[in-house]
């Protein structure tokens, strides 16, 4: 083999180990928001998730932005990410709650549910607008309802409809279904407290 075919052959070699190294790291903005939370996510599902969200690390280094805005004139979101495995099936679904009362009118947040298509790549679900939820005790379709609290005495149901969560019911404080009831962040950190280390 001539010498110039060899060092074709290394310089091809070295420049695929680049490219899988770069698709192994998570970009600075991402890191941000994945960095306080323990999840079976791989780097490249946490890159494919954060890149469908339209939102990047603003300048100061203090909060979100939307990506797009680039004097970032928009006002700053607050962006918590919220691994479960609410439906109890071994594989992960993802919550992000994305918070500016300026932004997103009434709640003054949104939840984003992220869940694995046929495919097996994480996509966006459901856009819930609520700054938290309680996924309730009954099931149905193998996912749990979730309680939405309202401005009212009322509070609002979501359910599951096999493909995605939408409006079911309102409810009373008197009619709320029994159970330990907890919200997002509990039932988030009681997840990540049962993976392994």
């Amino acid at each position: 083999m001539s010498i110039c075919k060899t060092v074709a052959h290394l310089f091809l070699f070295v420049c695929l180990m680049v490219a899988a190294q770069a698709q192994q790291k998570l970009s600075a903005d991402g890191q941000f928001l994945f960095k306080k939370a323990k999840t079976k996510l791989s780097i490249a599902e946490k890159t494919h998730l954060f890149e469908q969200l339209d939102i990047r690390w603003s300048e100061n280094k203090k909060q979100f932005v939307d990506k797009d805005d680039v004097v970032e004139a928009t006002p700053y979101l607050q962006a918590n990410f919220f691994p479960t495995d609410i439906n109890n099936d071994g594989t992960e679904e993802i919550f992000i709650v994305l918070v500016n009362a300026a932004l997103f009118d009434g709640a003054g947040a949104k939840i984003i549910l992220f869940t694995k298509d046929a495919d097996g790549s994480y996509q966006k679900n459901t856009e819930i607008p609520a700054e938290d939820i309680v996924p309730l005790t009954r099931k149905h379709l193998g996912y749990p309802d979730i309680l939405l609290s309202s401005s009212e005495q009322t509070f609002i149901i979501w359910r599951w409809n096999g493909k995605i969560y939408k409006y079911f019911q309102k409810v009373s404080g008197q009619q709320l279904p029994d159970g330990p009831n907890k919200g997002l962040e509990d039932i988030s950190n009681a997840y990540q407290g049962s993976l392994k280390q």
